[in-house]
């Protein structure tokens, strides 16, 4: 049926006619029709390397041992202290950013960040939980009891630190 091969070749765009069907002629945009099935299939390609990439990534993360700890953030100018507590101590530096942004939950550092400036204050890591492969072993336990017997120790209460009272934060 030439009616039919004749639409498939319009379809392909093989053939180009007028909207009426009054003219047919070659089509002009094979050349063209072949570079956008080449542009795509590069697109696909390309997005499958990049979903590849992910789970290449995710795989790593998964690898990389995280270690949970404590940390200070320090006000050199007059000593007082801000004591946390995080599963990944990569993710201090969040704090810094978020002093930056002026948007630390704190607000009693935050506001000596801001009066002081940032060249005032240190962040270092007071102590890091060791690793145990106990299957029992309470990570988020452990370091609760950690970041309290530094609470003791360093006591960031009133004029010593930015925790408030020292009632206001056993409870």
């Amino acid at each position: 049926d030439y009616v039919e091969i004749r639409r498939y070749l319009v379809d392909y765009g093989l053939l180009e006619r007028e909207p009426d069907g009054s003219q047919y002629w070659l089509g002009s945009h094979t050349d063209q029709q072949s570079a956008k099935v080449g542009k795509q299939e590069r697109k696909e390609k390309g997005e499958q390397e990049q979903m590849n990439r992910r789970k290449e990534l995710q795989e790593q993360a998964k690898e990389v041992k995280t270690e949970a700890g404590v940390y200070q953030i320090r006000n050199e100018r007059n000593g007082k202290v801000y004591i946390d507590s995080t599963l990944n101590l990569k993710t201090i530096n969040g704090q810094r950013f978020m002093l930056q942004m002026g948007s630390h939950l704190n607000r009693r550092l935050q506001a000596e960040w801001n009066e002081y400036g940032e060249n005032a204050f240190v962040i270092e890591v007071l102590e890091t939980l060791k690793q145990d492969d106990n299957p029992y072993y309470d990570s988020k336990d452990a370091l609760a009891k950690c970041l309290n017997r530094w609470f003791e120790q360093l006591e960031p209460y009133g004029d010593q630190g930015y925790h408030g009272d020292k009632k206001q934060s056993a409870e």
